[in-house]
């Protein structure tokens, strides 16, 4: 069974980047995986080479001690790291509210990948974030949040960040998102890759 969802796209330019499209829920059929699907597609659209992370993946997994150490990461993470990951320039990572801020396993799926490697992963890598809410602020608190987590482990987080609020009323009647939320995404990804490729 194919572990990742990998969309290849080949004969980049000297504008084309490998991207890391990261869906930070476990949850099956979440409303944040739609959102990060459409930005899979967009960035496939440009041009750019796409891997796609979705960490309902992890589940299954065992929380142990085990995981944190290099001969113990299970090799799903590993798959992760090693073809994503690692060969990627920017990363996007869309992340639903939970609790006032972001996903718990979300938090784990970072510290598994800072064991080993941390700095090939992390260091210097450019990430957009999206934030994903039922509510009015669309998990500004979260993207706060991991703002900090991210910064201190050496990556270069877009000064602008896309809080969703009301989710569910931004899809249409089949469940897909509507048109107000894929004119919303076009602008900020248009925009960060923008900001991204100048800072190359």
């Amino acid at each position: 069974m194919e572990i990742l969802n990998k969309i290849q796209v080949f004969q980049l330019g000297p504008k084309n980047l490998m991207v890391a499209v990261i869906t930070g829920t476990n949850r099956n059929e979440s409303t944040t995986s739609l959102v990060a699907a459409y930005c899979a597609q967009w960035l496939e659209r440009k041009g750019h080479n796409v891997g796609e992370i979705r960490l309902t993946q992890l589940n299954g997994l065992t929380v142990s001690h085990d995981q944190f150490l290099p001969s113990g990461m299970d090799e799903v993470v590993k798959q992760m790291r090693d073809e994503i990951l690692l060969p990627s320039s920017h990363w996007v990572l869309v992340i639903p509210e939970y609790n006032g801020s972001y996903p718990g396993i979300l938090k784990w799926w970072i510290d598994l990948l800072s064991v080993y490697e941390r700095n090939q992963v992390f260091q210097g890598k450019k990430i957009s974030l999206i934030g994903v809410a039922s509510g009015r602020a669309g998990n500004l608190r979260g993207l706060d949040d991991l703002t900090g987590v991210l910064h201190y482990l050496g990556m270069l987080v877009m000064p602008e960040k896309l809080p969703v609020s009301r989710i569910e009323t931004l899809m249409n009647t089949q469940g897909q998102i509507g048109n107000e939320l894929d004119k919303t995404l076009d602008t900020f990804l248009e925009k960060t890759f923008r900001y991204a490729l100048q800072w190359n």
